[in-house]
């Protein structure tokens, strides 16, 4: 088989992979063309066109779209009650997301009975307290879901979720220290002292609870 034409399946399949096989034939001739001058690969070729020119798919959903989407996925009952997150789901999460971030042996321990603070309190809703600080776990929930329906949607960009979902969490502490912003750490985990919530498997969690769809473990 010609060389050209092993290239040119090299492309299809580095397309491929990228996931963007739906992208215009232009932006893609432009891809293949900066690609051969520049002796690079598809992908990176790719890159570079799509950070110079941000493309606006022709699935990207409207504010009022994505609204929609977002108070359909409250009326699941199965995780909400009036809007709100269950108790018991509430304690489920946060059995599964809590840690002992600096425990003696060095590794981060989770810590299951944590969800027995799980808690409701007028103006903080569903929460977990640490120390001085409230994760508000009802707020928190939302905030993914919010996340999700902005962020994935109909073009299942889920390495966009966790990032975004992320900077939504950081405003779900109620702290007394009166921070706007809770900070997260490189590893994905917000920490309380020496206990923490490991927020790459909340988010997980949560979406695959509301959504009934998988995605895919940042922590693997």
């Amino acid at each position: 088989m010609p060389v050209s034409k092993n290239k040119e399946i090299l492309d299809e399949l580095s397309f491929r992979e990228f996931g963007v096989v739906d992208l215009p034939s232009l932006v893609r001739g432009k891809a293949r063309k900066l690609a051969r001058e520049s002796d690079i690969s598809s992908r990176e070729a790719l890159d570079i066109i799509l950070q110079a020119t941000p493309l606006t798919s022709k699935k990207t959903r409207t504010k009022k779209e994505a609204q929609k989407d977002y108070m359909k996925a409250l009326k699941n009952n199965k995780v909400f009650y009036s809007r709100a997150i269950k108790h018991s789901v509430a304690k489920d999460i946060m059995q599964k997301t809590a840690f002992w971030y600096s425990h003696p042996s060095g590794r981060k321990v989770p810590v299951p009975n944590f969800s027995e603070r799980v808690a409701y309190e007028e103006g903080l809703g569903i929460h977990i307290k640490f120390g001085r600080n409230n994760f508000l776990i009802d707020k928190a929930v939302r905030a993914v879901v919010r996340a999700s329906v902005e962020c994935v949607g109909e073009n299942d960009r889920h390495n966009e979720l966790y990032s975004c979902a992320r900077h939504k969490l950081t405003k779900c502490v109620f702290s007394s220290y009166k921070c706007d912003y809770y900070p997260i750490k490189d590893d994905g985990h917000m920490v309380f002292g020496v206990h923490s919530i490991d927020t790459n498997r909340f988010i997980k969690l949560v979406y695959e609870l509301v959504f009934d769809r998988k995605t895919p473990d940042p922590n693997a």
